[in-house]
């Protein structure tokens, strides 16, 4: 056993270091030579720099739970290695203990997830433009309507040659309106690096509803929305959500062909917890159908890529919150995303 348990550590691809309870180096794999740059001979005895600053309260916290019996499971987050490059991984602690039962020391099982992060990430692009390709037609439809009243305004004027100032005004809010439907198309498109920010999601979400109305009206599809009086502010990555909100809607749509209701609810469960729900009349799917759901690839769609639900599966786990679909074939379905609330004033999650 002891030889296997040798091979194992000394063979495989995930970095491997062992400590004392005073953070002081015993032992580290070939791998965790590798990865951050130390050798075993210059790791040894040494407390090793690994934990960026901004990670340090997150590292203790996490620290003390394990000294009190509580087991962690596989966690995401930022490691340092020698030359002070920071790289994502998903780190796995475990207490080690002696014969006796008394805690000596701690493992770590640290896995690099830079390549799997640049997939998802390029996913997540992919599914971001096809969603904008899949927007053109209803935004074209939305911005054709303001401008046929800023023309026939126009006209009327020149045709009178006189200047009404109620009309300017009419013509500067449909101007702010074909301003607004672009800036908000073009914003999902262009690649952002992610930044999380305080905001209100009845906002984020209202923007998305603003969006896709006049593509809901042209499909006879009427959204009928509750949103609650509270703030209901989160850090989030706004650009991110908005892009799991549009495919959802568009998935409740195209699942809504001869037209219907979609009941979009946005609430608090607790003081700690959003709660989104989005509601269709739609098709609905069969279990066969949601037990595969998610599935890259996997899709009820002739023209779809079945990255939609996978990738926005990702980005509310990134928040970390979680998305349930529940659906009853011909009945319809419902989704239910739940997020951490933020207070703004505090920053208390």
């Amino acid at each position: 056993m002891n030889e296997i348990l040798e091979s194992f550590f000394n063979h495989t691809t995930d970095a491997i270091h062992v400590v004392d309870l005073e953070r002081r180096v015993t032992k580290v794999n070939p791998a965790f030579e590798k990865l951050f740059g130390w050798s075993a001979a210059e790791a040894r005895g040494q407390v090793l720099p690994l934990v960026p600053d901004d990670r340090l309260g997150e590292e203790q916290e996490d620290m003390r739970q394990l000294m009190e019996g509580r087991p962690l499971g596989a966690r995401e987050t930022m490691r340092r290695t020698r030359q002070g490059r920071l790289v994502p991984v998903s780190v796995t602690t475990s207490l080690i203990k002696d014969r006796s039962g008394q805690s000596c020391g701690l493992a770590s099982i640290t896995r690099d997830m830079t390549s799997r992060n640049q997939m998802e990430e390029l996913l997540r692009q992919s599914e971001k433009l096809s969603t904008v390709g899949q927007l053109a037609a209803g935004v074209a439809h939305e911005i054709r309507n303001p401008l046929t009243t800023l023309r026939g305004f126009l006209q009327l004027q020149q045709q009178t040659n006189r200047l009404n100032l109620q009309h300017n005004d009419l013509m500067l809010s449909e101007l702010d309106r074909i301003n607004l439907i672009v800036s908000e198309f073009l914003i999902l498109a262009k690649p952002q690096a992610s930044k999380f920010e305080q905001k209100d999601i009845r906002f984020i979400l209202g923007d998305v509803i603003s969006l896709l109305d006049s593509e809901a009206h042209l499909c006879n599809i009427i959204f009928e929305t509750r949103f609650t009086e509270e703030r209901c502010v989160l850090a989030c990555e706004e650009n991110q959500l908005k892009q799991v909100f549009i495919n959802v809607l568009k998935n409740a749509i195209e699942a809504m062909p001869r037209g219907g209701l979609i009941q979009i609810e946005i609430g608090r469960q607790g003081p700690q917890m959003l709660m989104v729900t989005i509601a269709d009349e739609g098709t609905g799917m069969p279990e066969s159908m949601m037990a595969q759901l998610g599935s890259p690839f996997f899709t009820g769609k002739e023209a779809g890529t079945g990255l939609g639900i996978m990738v926005s599966q990702r980005i509310i786990h990134m928040h970390r919150g979680t998305l349930d679909i529940r659906s009853e074939e011909g009945v319809g379905t419902t989704v239910t995303i739940m997020l951490p609330a933020r207070d703004a004033a505090t920053g208390d999650a």
